[in-house]
């Protein structure tokens, strides 16, 4: 039983520093995945706003067509 104790006091800090190196690049490439989903919903954000004023422009008014 001493035995299993000491083995487990000994390796207990490389397992739980395995397992947070594991985690922190799992938060890493999260927060990567994250960023380039903010920027691309940026980009289609300007490109919508781009087709409005285009759209404002070929109207030449905010209101809508005459009919």
């Amino acid at each position: 039983m001493a035995q299993f104790v000491r083995n487990l006091v000994e390796k207990t800090p490389a397992l739980v520093n395995g397992i947070g190196s594991s985690v922190w690049n799992y938060l890493l490439e999260l927060c990567v995945c994250l960023k380039e989903a903010v920027l691309n919903g940026l980009v289609a954000t300007e490109v919508l706003m781009w087709f409005y004023v285009g759209e404002i422009i070929g109207k030449r008014g905010i209101i809508g067509y005459d009919v």
